[in-house]
């Protein structure tokens, strides 16, 4: 009796070595004779003590070698539900053993487990049911969940078939694993998940970003999450390789218009998983990839990726308050990495995660210690699982010691909500933030990756109070400002896409204080070129992709902006670009995109408040201009920022038509004076000759730069005219401005010598007559206009360009719209 009590008080921990993957010929063949000895006092183990001496049989042939053929003989008919013969005790080492075989490398045997262990799972005996249930939860479950996070993927999918199988028997115990679940194949998210064909492992993927966002309707416990989710969408991203197709999208920037992509499938999972923690598994799960961006350095990209979407579904409620003590300890933490040797912070850093980084990152490969009661095996781990979470909490708490207010008498008063507010405060400030800091810093050789970071340090910023935030983001913008310096195109590549998702991160609040830093650290040379390039970036991040940017948002740093657009349309950058030699060394010197800038800037200035800022700096160069191709670059920036005021939300009112009319009365009387006889061409003298001796006339009086090129401003303001009345931006509250403007059209066309001048005001008039409103100058007017238009028409016979074409279109518009004017048969010969 003593010795059968001894043996049944032992037995579950002696069973649970047999699972155990790193012990020796010797260690399990002493472990058999011990069973043996088990079985010799204990009769219903004898058959299982056999069995086991079976399934760890060796080969006398080569050292350390199981005989494979031998153990699979052995192990065949426990797939058949000889398991289940051998009763509910004496099976458990057997259950052990399978767990064990299922981390071997041959296929044969480690499928001949996984039979067997479904055919436990599945149909246990009638007798044996609850005691079966009882051993799946506290024996295959916790060994499973371990065995996601084996280095190897054919093993690693035996166990996630293993996990969808117990999902699948035993749902009430794992309602959340088994909504994942299907009987059609197709739609099974276990076995989508082992496919080989890429497609199912992204739907799978897809389904379980589905469902951890909360989208299905249904919420997984924090302990799957943890335990089950996390490894198995962390087998996509650790174990990627760089020779990969789908990972060198990652690498490349590729992956984002890739659905089908597993790598970019596993990152948005991992965000959706992030989403639904609870902070202390958050806090886990961030920390871990932070460690992997040193951990994988041909991955470090990709990493980096991956704490950026955690940060991304950062979803606990801080507050925009900081205590007075958190306030002193983000200065102390900016001085600290200021002051601070990097090598001795770094080998810090190491001996303090030294310990826990295998535990987190890893599973551990023991297994659960079972005891034997009446009723079946319960846990014998409660207590020691109670106290590793105590050890877990001590070590938050000594974390986060100092950074407590030590005058703080009142703590108990404090809700358990605002002391988690503050806990996560501390934690941001004193461990998250001076890690990715650390990092950029590290090294006395820049890596490309490492401006990667700062978005994710940008990101922990912007969660943190106001004051807070602004003492830390001097120290991760500056920097990436100054990486732009840098002569690999490589580095200055990513410093600018980093430095663009932390604008659109930030606001356009911040766009001031970082263009402030680009220009003081891209001054000469080649860093000019790069200061237009990345302005540029930056708009087109704020302008087009950004949803929180407004029109007016940017005004009050738009005269820094567009200093920096000018010396890049006729500046001496401008100037650089047209030599060959700089133009072909590198992608910033060829060509400009500040033309762009111009449209981009068109689509959010404040108007017409701020656009003077704009037009103010082109119309100065335009007065000072002697050269023909400034000019013509002048045009194209006012004609680039025009179709972006076409398209800006405050452009259709009013004041914008008080804008136009003053620009073109202001500028049209800088037009040279054309008599009518000059629009009257004889026969004996040709077109062209004539149209010479007109501009010789204008050329030798005295004028200004800007009078001669007034027509430049005068079509700028036509062109906004017409983008307005094409989209119908003024309607008949508008009547009275349109009728004023339609006044200066007569004089325009009897004063304008520029062909483009002419059309505009040609297509603008016929837009004009075809809203139908009532506007008492035009009809006062009508009769000299269409003199002049005719006029204009006499002059241009035989030429069928822009102005005829504007010209008979609107004798059209003007005989459709206002039948009550008659055109004489003479005024009709043109």
């Amino acid at each position: 009796m003593v010795k059968d009590h001894i043996c049944t008080k032992h037995l579950s921990f002696l069973a649970s070595q047999f699972a155990r993957t790193r012990d020796g010929k010797h260690a399990r063949a002493a472990l058999v004779n011990l069973f043996q000895q088990i079985g010799s006092h204990v009769p219903e183990m004898k058959t299982a003590a056999d069995l086991m001496t079976e399934l760890n049989s060796y080969t006398g042939e080569m050292m350390e070698e199981f005989d494979y053929e031998r153990r699979a003989a052995s192990a065949a008919p426990l797939v058949d539900g000889g398991i289940h013969e051998l009763g509910a005790r004496a099976s458990l080492p057997v259950i052990f053993q399978l767990l064990h075989d299922m981390n071997e490398d041959d296929m044969s045997l480690r499928n001949v487990a996984a039979r067997a262990l479904d055919t436990f799972i599945k149909d246990p005996l009638p007798h044996h049911h609850k005691m079966a249930a009882e051993m799946v939860r506290n024996v295959i479950y916790p060994a499973a969940k371990n065995g996601l996070h084996h280095l190897k993927s054919s093993q690693r999918n035996s166990f996630v078939d293993l996990v969808g199988t117990i999902a699948r028997a035993h749902p009430e115990d794992h309602p959340a694993l088994a909504h994942l679940t299907s009987s059609d194949a197709e739609a099974d998210f276990f076995t989508n998940l082992c496919h080989l064909q890429v497609h199912r492992q992204t739907r799978a993927l897809a389904q379980m970003t589905k469902v951890c966002s909360g989208e299905a309707g249904s919420k997984f416990p924090q302990n799957v999450l943890a335990d089950v989710m996390v490894p198995l969408v962390g087998a996509f991203i650790c174990d990627a390789s760089s020779k990969k197709a789908e990972t060198l999208q990652i690498l490349q920037k590729t992956a984002k218009v890739d659905p089908h992509n597993t790598v970019t499938g596993a990152v948005k999972a991992l965000g959706a998983i992030a989403s639904q923690m609870e902070w202390r598994q958050y806090y886990k799960l961030l920390t871990s990839y932070m460690r992997m961006i040193s951990l994988k350095p041909e991955l470090e990209k990709l990493m980096v990726r991956a704490v950026t979407e955690i940060l991304d579904n950062f979803h606990f409620d801080i507050g925009q308050e900081a205590s007075h003590s958190l306030t002193e300890q983000a200065t102390r933490e900016v001085a600290r990495l200021a002051l601070a040797q990097e090598a001795s912070l770094e080998d810090k850093n190491d001996l303090e995660e030294e310990d826990e980084e295998e535990e987190i990152l890893y599973a551990t490969e023991s297994q659960r210690e079972l005891v034997l009661t009446e009723e079946g095996p319960v846990e014998d781990e409660e207590d020691q699982q109670q106290q590793q979470q105590d050890r877990e909490q001590d070590t938050e708490d000594e974390d986060t010691e100092e950074e407590q207010d030590p005058e703080d008498e009142d703590t108990e008063e404090i809700s358990a909500e605002t002391r988690l507010s503050q806990k996560i405060q501390s934690v941001l400030i004193g461990t998250i933030l001076p890690s990715l800091q650390l990092y950029m810093k590290a090294g006395d050789n820049f890596e490309i990756h490492k401006v990667h970071v700062a978005v994710a340090a940008v990101q922990v910023c912007k969660m943190l109070p106001l004051g807070v935030r602004q003492a830390a983001l001097p120290r991760i913008l500056i920097p990436l400002c100054g990486k732009l310096k840098s002569r690999a195109q490589s580095v200055r590549d990513g410093a600018r896409s980093s430095l663009v998702r932390c604008m659109s991160l930030l606001g356009a609040g911040y766009l001031g204080y970082i263009l402030g830093q680009l220009q003081f650290a891209l001054r000469r040379g080649f860093e000019a070129h790069v200061l237009g390039y990345t302005v540029h970036a930056i708009l087109s991040e704020l302008v087009m992709k950004s949803q929180d940017v407004a029109a007016g948002d940017l005004d009050y740093c738009m005269d820094s902006v567009v200093e920096v657009l000018c010396e890049d349309v006729y500046g001496e950058v401008a100037k650089e670009k047209d030599v060959e030699a700089i133009a072909n060394k590198g992608k910033e010197m060829h060509g400009t995109r500040s033309f762009d800038s111009f449209e981009l800037l068109g689509r959010i200035v404040g108007f017409p408040d701020a656009v003077s800022v704009v037009v103010g700096p082109l119309q100065e160069a335009l007065d000072a201009s002697e050269r023909l191709a400034l000019v013509r670059r002048i045009k194209e920036a006012l004609t680039r920022f025009g179709s972006g005021l076409s398209h800006n939300p405050t452009f259709g009112n009013g004041a914008a038509l008080e804008y136009i009319r003053g620009l073109i009365l202001r500028h049209s009387r800088g037009l040279e004076p054309t008599d009518d006889s000059d629009l009257q061409l004889s026969e004996k003298q040709p077109k062209r000759r004539k149209l010479l001796d007109i501009d010789s006339k204008r050329i030798s009086q005295t004028m200004t730069h800007l009078e001669r090129h007034s027509h430049v401003l005068v079509d700028f303001g036509l062109s906004l005219l017409f983008s307005g009345l094409r989209q119908k931006a003024w309607h008949q509250d508008c009547a009275l401005e349109l009728d004023s403007i339609f006044g200066l059209f007569t004089h325009l066309l009897k004063t304008a010598s520029a062909d483009s001048t002419r059309t505009l005001v040609l297509k603008c008039a016929e837009r004009i007559i075809q809203t139908k409103l009532d506007m008492p100058v035009l009809k006062s007017q009508l009769d000299s206009f269409a003199i002049q238009i005719l006029k204009v028409l006499e002059v241009s016979s035989g030429d069928l360009g822009d102005v005829v074409k504007a010209g008979f279109k609107l004798l059209a518009s003007i005989s459709r719209e206002l039948p009550e004017f008659k055109f004489s048969v003479d005024q009709l010969k043109v």
